[in-house]
């Protein structure tokens, strides 16, 4: 498919977006094909040279499964026609088109796909609530049913930052409104990828049920790491090494999520996780890479998280590092400083003390977003003046803009509770 509409594409040239960067005119994902031109002469021109390319790879399109629609001045207007065959292809205006999972039709907004889908989650949670099934089996369709089905609507349609929210900070947000209880502590691990035994991986892989074949072949690629010291005219001997993940190879990754995830799951049964206003018990812990965050409703079951953690940590010869890691206990909504908690006989600091950046959100002990998102807009003010003054071409301004500026602000708004009306002062930006 991809030689297909590579072939296509010098029929016409794709529309240009504000920055000046030009788009290529045919999109396609497995067999959905999406043709983009700024004149209906081009949009035809590349139809015709699809026709023909198909026609000769001997397939051919579906007229009534496509759609077509064209812009001028903005509103959507009927008065041209595409045809496959002889055959006219349906407008959005007739019918409306669903594409990668995101509905089109001849508005051209969001509104009403955001709020069917919002109908469908009531349904579905309806449904799981009345089925009379055990909590952890709800929690099972929670998890691996309704989530997957809702995640890609929030990605592929503009959806308000109100009705997204993260589940760290709702749960936060529902302990300081309902002024109830909650113990959380961010753990951070040393040289996460250096101390990790070999024999802890092929553990890992053994209680993961991974083939003895892929085992092997893992197990052989790590048994060839050789090592020895030079100290002056002496050298010593080849020592075999038997801890620590290469950074930069392929399965690096994933073998030290397996092996964190082992860890993790095993220090679970020391205590449950906290509970949403919907009545869903959440994991007490939560890990992405070395960074951990633990979640109870009680001190004393966090404690008891922690020292599990600590000797399932120990028996691993790996550490946690009491410096980088933060505690926050909220009592009746409100955080407080009375309780500790140790690693090694260290204390670790609260937010109070120091703030906290857990996958690029901020948290401090006044719990809100506004100075984070105050620091967002200043710093987005800094690297547009840079660029401005960095005396690029156009394009290459075009270029930083999307590839450096623009990743680095979308996370922000994101994780943050950013009032729409700052989005939309960004977006002016």
């Amino acid at each position: 498919m991809n030689m297909l509409t590579k072939s296509a594409e010098p029929e016409c040239r794709g529309p240009r977006t504000n920055s000046g960067q030009r788009q290529p005119p045919i999109r396609a994902f497995m067999d959905d094909l999406t043709v983009m031109t700024e004149s209906v002469p081009g949009c035809r021109w590349i139809l015709k040279g699809l026709e023909e390319l198909v026609e000769w790879a001997r397939m051919r399109f579906k007229p009534a499964k496509s759609r077509s629609m064209v812009l001028r001045k903005g509103k959507v207007v009927d008065k041209f026609r595409f045809n496959i065959a002889d055959t006219a292809i349906p407008s959005i205006s007739e019918k409306l088109v669903k594409s990668l999972g995101k509905v089109f039709d001849c508005s051209l907004r969001d509104t009403a796909s955001i709020q069917s889908t919002c109908t469908e989650l009531d349904g579905w949670l309806k449904s799981v609530d009345k089925s009379g099934l055990p909590g952890k089996f709800k929690a099972w369709v929670y998890q691996h049913g309704i989530l997957p089905r809702i995640l890609w609507p929030l990605l592929v349609y503009a959806v308000p930052i109100s009705t997204v929210e993260t589940l760290e900070r709702r749960l936060i947000r529902e302990a300081r409104e309902n002024k109830g209880n909650l113990s959380v502590l961010w753990l951070d691990l040393e040289n996460a990828f250096r101390p990790i035994p070999h024999k802890l991986v092929q553990f890992t892989l053994t209680k993961h049920h991974v083939p003895s074949r892929c085992r092997d072949l893992i197990a052989d690629y790590y048994s060839n790491f050789r090592m020895r010291v030079s100290s002056g005219a002496i050298t010593s001997s080849w020592h075999k090494v038997e801890i620590g993940i290469i950074t930069g190879c392929t399965i690096s990754v994933t073998l030290f999520s397996l092996a964190m995830n082992m860890l993790t799951k095993s220090a679970e049964p020391e205590c449950r996780g906290t509970r949403t206003n919907s009545g869903q018990r959440q994991p007490p812990i939560r890990a992405f890479m070395d960074d951990l965050t633990v979640m109870t409703e009680s001190v004393p079951g966090c404690q008891w998280i922690l020292k599990g953690l600590q000797e399932l940590v120990e028996w691993a010869r790996m550490r946690f590092k009491p410096a980088k890691s933060r505690s926050m206990v909220l009592r009746k909504g409100k955080v407080v400083d009375k309780f500790r908690f140790n690693i090694a006989d260290t204390a670790i600091p609260s937010i109070s003390e120091k703030l906290v950046k857990s996958l690029g959100k901020v948290f401090d002990c006044s719990l809100r977003d506004t100075a984070s998102i105050q620091s967002t807009c200043t710093e987005l003010d800094g690297w547009l003046k840079s660029v401005d003054k960095s005396g690029l071409p156009g394009k290459f301004k075009a270029w930083v803009y999307q590839h450096g500026i623009l990743p680095r602000i979308l996370w922000p708004l994101l994780v943050y509770a950013v009032p729409i009306s700052t989005v939309e002062t960004l977006e002016r930006r």
